[in-house]
Formats: C-alpha cells, sequence, structure tokens
C-alpha cells in the first residue's frame, strides 16, 4: 500500500503506475492478469530473497574455514 501512496502522489498527469494500476482494477473486479502478475511478482521476490540468503550463507561459510 505505500507504493500505491507514493505513486499517487508523484505521479504526473496522465500517468499510470503499476501500483495504481493494481489498485484500481482491484476496485473495479480482479481480472486474471493481475492474478498472474501478482504470482510472478510474489514468485520474482521470493527467489531474490532466497538467492541472497544462499549467497550470505555460503559467504559466512568461507569465512569459517580460513
Amino acid at each position: 500500500m505505500d507504493d500505491l501512496l507514493i505513486s499517487s502522489f508523484t505521479a504526473g498527469g496522465g500517468t499510470n503506475t503499476l501500483p495504481m494500476e493494481i489498485f484500481s482494477r482491484v476496485r473495479t473486479g480482479v481480472k486474471p492478469d493481475i492474478n498472474a502478475l501478482s504470482v510472478l511478482l510474489i514468485l520474482f521476490s521470493g527467489a531474490l530473497a532466497f538467492l541472497s540468503e544462499y549467497i550470505r550463507f555460503k559467504s559466512e561459510q568461507r569465512q569459517l574455514r580460513q
């Protein structure tokens, strides 16, 4: 929701950012394309978090061996 507030205050006239588009579609009824986009965003965020944690873990293991 924070992205929506920031986008609505900083977006110029006639522009429609992703958070604003999602919010407007949720109000009028969620369509399958928004559901698919949400799943992709969640998977991307999860993969990024997993990758960063894996890199941190490997780095910690290297430091313990030295």
